[in-house]
């Protein structure tokens, strides 16, 4: 590089080396403040990735468990339901004899 020969013009070169140089300075540490966000970040989402695939195995194991209590809920229903109508049939038949006897006692009785 030449050396001007005006002073004024040699100080005002040096002044805007400075300028620059604490330019690159302030820029340098805006990318590597970035670079470490971005570490940390990805290192958060790493984090996280890990919990929802914790969460969704939970989740799948939850929705299993609730589908095997449902069928044995609708087993259970309808054993109480069977159940419950047994003595049905039994009430129907045991009506009916006492109909039949109701009628035939006076019959015989003649």
């Amino acid at each position: 590089m030449t050396v001007p020969s005006d002073p004024a013009t040699a100080l005002e070169l040096e002044r805007l080396r400075g300028v620059v140089g604490e330019g690159f300075a302030e820029v340098k540490g805006g990318i590597a403040l970035l670079v470490q966000r971005s570490d940390q970040v990805e290192r958060a989402i790493g984090e996280h990735r890990g919990e929802l695939s914790d969460l969704n195995k939970r989740l799948a194991e939850l929705e299993h468990a609730r589908e095997a209590d449902v069928a044995l809920g609708q087993e259970d229903r309808l054993r109480r339901l069977e159940a419950g109508r047994w003595p049905l049939p039994t009430i129907g038949a045991l009506t009916g004899l006492a109909a039949l006897a109701g009628t035939l006692i006076p019959l015989l009785v003649r």
